[in-house]
């Protein structure tokens, strides 16, 4: 078994959402989700020009929310998920070496 600071189940315990009911658990990773996601926009823009960064913003304005949203911008900017990779792994590696100290 993996329990490496990346392990989703060492992650789990780390954050203490084995403690949490139901409800609970499941805002915490809908709040969690969408600093994420909020990260990964912000640092995908830095990657675009100023033309591309208002289609984007026009695209985002139009493009529904949620999962709908996260899928959409995946269709039409497919490198956006190596960017939401990255902070994903960022999370989880800040996450443990700050719950795990």
């Amino acid at each position: 078994m993996d329990t490496s600071p990346t392990d989703p189940k060492d992650l789990s315990n780390l954050l203490g959402l084995d403690e949490l009911n139901e409800a609970e658990r499941a805002d915490f990773i809908d709040d969690i989700g969408g600093v994420i996601i909020e990260s990964a926009v912000l640092n995908f823009l830095l990657t675009l020009s100023e033309a591309e960064h208002v289609a984007f913003q026009e695209f985002l304005a139009t493009a529904g929310a949620g999962e709908e949203l996260l899928e959409a911008i995946a269709t039409k900017y497919p490198s956006f998920l190596d960017v939401l990779e990255v902070e994903i792994a960022k999370f989880r590696g800040e996450a443990a070496a700050v719950l795990g100290d």
